[in-house]
């Protein structure tokens, strides 16, 4: 009978090493296509770049939203309480001149 169990144990041992491959080969394809997924997946690391990039541009134009916010909330102040800012923007946008000014205009000349 321990001749029989030899025998046995020779063919188990023949088995083995063929299904080491096989799981090896299976686990490899399922872990390329688990790879593959999620790389070119709806939510993979290539659509983490875009929306990656597309936050940094949205973070750059509130920057700059921001910036301008200030200067308007700075010229809005000046014009509530700077009587030589408003005259200033009076002068320059409108044209306007004080009481008793001469104001002296050029036409250009053709060269």
């Amino acid at each position: 009978m321990a001749e029989v169990q030899s025998g046995v144990e020779k063919q188990d041992r023949k088995k083995a090493p063929e299904k080491a491959p096989r799981r090896f080969v299976v686990l490899a394809i399922l872990g390329l296509g688990f790879l593959a997924f999620s790389a070119l997946g709806d939510n993979g690391v290539l659509k983490l770049f875009e929306v990656m990039e597309y936050r940094s541009e949205l973070l750059e134009s509130k920057n700059q939203l921001v910036l301008k916010n200030e200067r308007l909330e700075a010229e809005l102040y000046a014009l509530q309480h700077d009587d030589s800012y408003i005259e200033q923007v009076a002068r320059g946008t409108l044209s306007l001149v004080r009481d008793g000014e001469t104001v002296y205009q050029f036409k250009e000349t053709q060269r």
